[in-house]
């Protein structure tokens, strides 16, 4: 108590320490660096998702799953009883949000990837400026938005999943209280309402919470109260968020899409290097800088800062010290959590605390440290650039869609668009065999339950297609000739071919590899010539 009386009589004139001139200034100049860097990452993600001043750019990578499944939601459908899914709905249900207040519009997709971005940068700042100076959080932020997002610009599963993860570290990072804990697990449940595969990192929490029970004395009773709070945030969060489904859907439908169909369909180890560009053209400098920077930091950064942690053998732990041992075990979770299938569209999400593990040596002085930061600072810089003039000034196709004007890289995307859009309208019955970037852009309808085929089709998503054609009558089939191609699970397709060449014919040809058969029934046959005597 004495204590305290003597702290608050100190006299005003003394400065408090920590609250110096010089330390004051340094942190008006970590905010305003901080401001600037914020404005820069904005217009650059501007820059890359529309075309001054307004024009959406096109989004047909990963996301457009997710975009297609929300306008099926929005026609009155049911996830994984009227179409298949092997994610959990969260996804689906942002997108479904967006064009339930918007309408079904490009720009929306596009805004998505930039708020996703924006957040990326906020959330990789927040924790890595409770780590290092403000001015290295700045730069570990500005790299993993521009080296590591911006070279994927995808609104899929994986980000939602991976930004929750670490809003999760982030509470935890300064106390970690029961409340907080309790949050924080709410989180982890959140992020597996977006993929599902994110236990480990529930598992990491519960062991990092154990070993700081046990460092502090708290004994068996705190240690399980504090697990339970992390347990009761979880489990409350998971029931809350997947009870609709589970009423409507069933238990064994979302058991065997999210568990049975996941286990078949996402985990191949051949696919390390998928995304990879083999000879990269200089608009692609980015992403190939980004290759390089995750898949040299993600392990090798959880590993290392585990393993100096481990060398201390919990001696003189500071509160530094603690927050690191949250990260890497959170951040090695993650990493073990896509190893059975770890290609970049999953590697790059998860690959945040990494930058931040990887930046933080750098903070502090010395020549060296200085020019290593004002190198990396550099090369953002000069990434960043590049991208944006690349997304500015390739050459594009302005093209007015239903889902309203958007630009579009490459002549054969744009002639396949304007000549489709040509011969449907919205609402009409289509299929696209081999992938679903036609629905969203042209407002069509897939009739089937299943989203697309491969070469590794069952009977049974042969005959649903089949079905659903006979049953809708769909007058055009766009075929793929990668479906035809190599595999041994080839041959599953010939059910599907031979229906095609019975009830179809091909009317179109578009680069690369794709035909467009159109139904041959009620069609007028083709006059014969006259035989002669």
């Amino acid at each position: 108590m004495q204590a305290q009386v003597n702290e608050a009589e100190r006299p005003a004139a003394i400065p408090c320490p920590g609250r110096t001139p010089a330390s004051l200034e340094k942190a008006a100049t970590g905010r305003a660096l901080w401001i600037f860097t914020a404005t820069l990452i904005c217009a650059y993600l501007y820059l890359q998702t529309f075309i001054v001043p307004h024009v959406p750019i096109l989004q047909r990578d990963d996301q457009i799953t997710f975009v297609v499944n929300a306008v099926r939601m929005l026609r009155g459908e049911m996830i994984y009883k009227d179409f298949y899914q092997y994610t959990p709905p969260g996804t689906d249900l942002i997108y479904f949000a967006l064009f339930k207040m918007f309408g079904v519009r490009a720009w929306i997709a596009s805004i998505v990837v930039f708020l996703l971005g924006m957040s990326a940068f906020w959330i990789c700042y927040a924790i890595a400026a409770r780590m290092m100076t403000r001015a290295s959080a700045c730069l570990a932020a500005a790299m993993f938005t521009v080296f590591v997002f911006g070279s994927m610009l995808n609104g899929t599963h994986h980000w939602y999943s991976a930004l929750l993860i670490m809003s999760a570290a982030l509470s935890l990072l300064a106390r970690r209280t029961r409340a907080r804990l309790a949050s924080a697990g709410a989180l982890v449940a959140l992020a597996s309402f977006f993929t599902q595969t994110r236990a480990l990192s529930l598992v990491a929490l519960l062991v990092f919470v154990a070993w700081e029970s046990r460092r502090r004395r708290a004994g068996w009773r705190g240690a399980l109260k504090r697990e339970a709070s992390l347990l009761a945030g979880f489990a409350a969060a998971f029931v809350v968020l997947n009870l609709y489904y589970l009423r409507h859907a069933g238990l064994a439908a979302m058991f065997n899409h999210q568990v049975v169909a996941l286990s078949r369909s996402a985990f191949t180890l051949n696919s390390y290097l998928l995304g990879f560009p083999s000879v990269p053209p200089w608009y692609l400098a980015g992403r190939a800088a980004g290759f390089v920077l995750v898949y040299l930091l993600v392990p090798a950064s959880y590993i290392c800062s585990c393993a100096w942690l481990i060398r201390k053998r919990g001696l003189n732990y500071s509160t530094q010290d603690e927050r690191l041992l949250l990260l890497s075990l959170l951040g090695l979770a993650l990493f073990l959590e896509v190893l059975p299938a770890p290609n970049w569209v999953r590697l790059f999400p998860i690959s945040m605390p990494a930058i931040i593990l990887a930046v933080r040596p750098l903070t502090g002085e010395g020549k060296a440290r200085l020019f290593i930061r004002r190198s990396l600072w550099a090369g953002t810089a000069i990434v960043g650039l590049l991208s944006v003039i690349s997304a500015q000034t390739r050459p594009r196709h302005i093209l007015k869609l239903p889902i309203g004007s958007v630009v579009v890289y490459g002549d054969d995307t744009a002639v396949k668009l304007t000549e489709l859009a040509t011969r449907t309208k919205p609402g009409d019955y289509f299929f696209q065999a081999a992938w679903l970037d036609v629905y969203f852009p042209l407002q069509l309808r897939n009739p089937s339950y299943v989203e697309a085929l491969s070469p590794s089709a069952t009977p049974g998503q042969l005959k649903d297609v089949i079905g659903a054609l006979e049953e809708h009558q769909v007058r055009y089939v766009l075929w793929s000739a990668r479906l035809d191609t190599g595999s041994n699970g080839s041959d599953g397709l010939s059910p599907m071919r031979r229906y095609l060449r019975e009830h179809y014919r091909v009317v179109e040809r578009f680069a690369p590899g794709e035909d467009l058969w159109e139904r041959t029934i009620d069609l007028p046959a083709p006059s014969q010539p006259a035989q002669g005597p």
